[in-house]
């Protein structure tokens, strides 16, 4: 991102914002056959070229947690869905004699 927002900054504002395409146009004639060959190179803009790379960096912020909203569906993904000590806490404790039945013995 610094070396997108350094080369957007060295730029002009037109020749920033604009794209740049290049088509190179050859012509060969030989014996009664022409051929022609067009190659062509596109450079993207540097706005373009930032805006690409913010948006994969969100992107990839919401899949590694880093935002609020994606921290706390991680939380819920992540709750257990059994708690062990609430289970053992339920159970009736058998160390004073209690075995359930309300007498106490």
């Amino acid at each position: 991102m610094r070396l997108l927002n350094g080369y957007l900054a060295a730029q002009d504002l037109e020749s920033a914002m604009s794209e740049r395409s290049v088509s190179v146009e050859r012509s060969e004639f030989s014996k009664g056959q022409s051929v022609r060959r067009t190659t062509g190179k596109r450079a993207e803009g540097a706005l373009s070229a930032l805006d690409r790379a913010e948006r994969t960096a969100a992107r990839l912020r919401d899949s590694l947690g880093l935002t609020p909203a994606s921290a706390s569906r991680m939380r819920l993904d992540a709750r257990p869905q059994f708690d062990l000590a609430l289970a053992i806490a339920a159970l009736p404790d058998e160390r004073d004699g209690d075995d359930g039945d309300g007498d106490g013995v």
